[in-house]
């Protein structure tokens, strides 16, 4: 903490942290006025609150009362902009940064574990990440992995590409045609549905996936030999720039070790305030 601070000015505050301090220093704050909240930690316990941390708590509050960011956009922007700090523009759906992502991600996976995101609510996130070029899921955003690198349909009878968004999906958004699906996985098992769709007069898929192509490197991989440096120990201190796997495997590194720290923190001082994560669910 900053010299001279206090949790709610210092602007590093922890938003977990927060949310456990009111909990034991005023107990029952979520049934609260906001207004109230704000009065109360001035006059209770005599400190002003920076404005970045009303915007953290404000966000803890929402995932701790409702669905909101499990089921739409906008919420989950929202709260994932406010829980480092931001200020959310209610009229605005921004591209959201890595470090806001995995942090949102975390939060809501602390507070409501068993909660699942909507289908929009996982393509959102997964293009803030695609946007800022992460193509391998953090290990708090795993569940994202399949809309980072999505299958790519290839229609036989036109020869469009487009990403498999819906695994039930089987007719060419081009010409109309059916696609036999298969999966970029099992190559005796893909060869034969392949021979069997020709025969058909049926489109087929590709083991094509939607991410960046790397020279010399099919994109599964690509995929594969970033997941191997990433649980491999590999040391990303001095990392080769020209190695597109190694900046890649390098970059999600740094968002797991964001991720950890922020955890970590969290779960030291609210220990230390008697706060389990387990009773801050709603």
């Amino acid at each position: 903490m900053r010299e001279g601070a206090t949790p709610f000015t210092d602007v590093d505050s922890n938003a977990l942290v927060l949310s456990a301090l009111l909990d034991t220093r005023l107990a029952g704050w979520l049934d609260w006025d906001p207004l109230i909240v704000r009065a109360e930690i001035e006059e209770v316990l005599h400190s002003t609150i920076q404005l970045g941390n009303w915007q953290k708590i404000q966000a803890v509050k929402t995932l701790r009362e409702s669905e909101a960011f499990w089921e739409g956009t906008s919420a989950a922007s929202s709260i994932c902009i406010a829980l480092l700090g931001g200020i959310p523009d209610p009229d605005i759906l921004p591209v959201l940064s890595p470090f806001q992502v995995v942090i949102g991600l975390a939060v809501a996976g602390v507070l409501a574990p068993d909660k699942m995101m909507t289908i929009d609510v996982r393509e959102y996130l997964a293009y803030c990440l695609k946007d800022a070029g992460i193509w391998l899921a953090p290990s708090i955003a795993k569940d994202l992995q399949p809309y980072l690198t999505r299958p790519l349909m290839r229609c036989t009878d036109c020869g469009d590409v487009s990403p498999l968004y819906d695994p039930q999906e089987d007719v060419c958004p081009a010409c109309s045609g059916l696609y036999r699906s298969t999966t970029p996985f099992g190559s005796a098992t893909r060869a034969r549905i392949v021979k069997q769709a020709k025969e058909d007069g049926i489109g087929t898929t590709t083991t094509e996936l939607e991410m960046p192509r790397i020279p010399g490197l099919s994109a599964m991989a690509a995929l594969q030999q970033a997941q191997t440096m990433l649980t491999g120990g590999v040391d990303f201190s001095n990392v080769n720039e020209k190695d597109p796997i190694a900046v890649q495997a390098a970059r999600v590194e740094e968002l797991n070790a964001f991720v950890s720290a922020f955890l970590e923190e969290a779960t030291v001082k609210s220990e230390e305030m008697g706060v389990s994560y387990a009773n801050q669910g709603s």
